[in-house]
């Protein structure tokens, strides 16, 4: 039980520390940046670079957020496998795999709240999908 807690609260930590970490480039997805950049140059080219960049720094986040999702998936699905083939009936494999689920829907859940803007553009992507048509 200590261990869980310990690489529970690294996980946690790890969650804290990404949100830390990429501020800078979730600062720059806001609107109100932009619109502070475009009123000191009211050009029609430093519009469009302040949209440029305000798009590349979602983007960054939004491929940020898909890897670590896919990362998520891979490793429950790696350790499901390894339960199922060696350990079929163990508690402590239902019990990782549970933990695995717990942090990945506490990670959904983190990205939502934290990261809003990011959680919202990936919801268009995914409904501009050809699967949703």
């Amino acid at each position: 039980a200590p261990l869980v807690v310990v690489v529970s609260n690294c996980v946690f930590a790890m969650f804290a520390a990404a949100r830390v970490f990429f501020h800078n480039s979730y600062t720059n997805t806001a609107d109100f940046i932009m619109e502070d950049r475009v009123s000191m140059e009211s050009t029609k080219s430093a519009r469009e670079r302040a949209e440029r960049h305000q798009r590349s720094a979602l983007r960054q986040l939004a491929n940020l957020v898909k890897l670590v999702v896919c990362a998520f998936i891979f490793v429950i699905t790696l350790f499901w496998i390894t339960g199922q083939l060696l350990y079929a009936d163990s508690q402590v494999a239902q019990m990782a795999l549970g933990l695995l689920g717990a942090f990945f829907c506490t990670f959904v859940a983190f990205i939502v709240v934290s990261l809003r803007r990011v959680a919202l553009h990936l919801w268009d992507w995914v409904a501009r999908l050809p699967v949703w048509r």
